[in-house]
């Protein structure tokens, strides 16, 4: 049973770290080279927006894309991407959220928990996921608590004779 926890706290942490890290998107510096200030962070933010919308990081575009919404607030195109990419991020987080359901009702816990680990990683803000992990914990220190041993137990005496010990004396720690 131990195992198990070792391996859901693995794949916790590896996840969180793959969360942690940031975004390293190749940018393509001769397409950037000789243009203004302005537009050199623009191209750099639309091409690590669509780099991240290509790797379904939807979280991370709806940054860039809203990044590009601040550079230029004239931009309906950005902010039609920066909402789109929220949608995504919100429907992605709603499809791991429904896995993880399935599978906690299943019984398969580390499932569930790395769904809710890939609902968070789709939608930080996800409360439904952060619930459902609440959930999982609670219910695994519960199962290791009532599996514990007993610290005290009661050995009654050998022999039929009433002792001098008293009951309370026979409780041993």
């Amino acid at each position: 049973m131990r195992r198990h926890g070792g391996m859901a706290f693995a794949i916790l942490v590896a996840v969180l770290v793959g969360c942690a890290t940031p975004a390293t998107v190749p940018v393509d510096s001769t397409r950037v080279a000789g243009s203004s200030q302005t537009e050199t962070l623009e191209q750099i933010y639309r091409q690590r927006a669509t780099a991240l919308a290509g790797d379904r990081r939807w979280a991370d575009a709806a940054v860039q894309w809203e990044l590009l919404t601040l550079l230029r607030p004239d931009s309906k195109d950005y902010r039609n991407e920066a909402e789109r990419a929220r949608l995504r991020a919100a429907d992605a987080a709603a499809t791991h959220v429904r896995v993880a359901e399935e599978a906690r009702k299943r019984g398969s816990t580390e499932q569930a928990t790395l769904s809710f680990l890939r609902a968070l990683g789709a939608d930080p803000g996800n409360v439904t996921a952060v619930n459902g992990l609440k959930v999982i914990e609670a219910e695994r220190v519960r199962r290791a608590w009532l599996e514990r041993p007993p610290r005290v137990s009661y050995d009654p005496p050998n022999n039929g004779s009433q002792s001098s010990q008293s009951d309370a004396s026979a409780l041993r720690r």
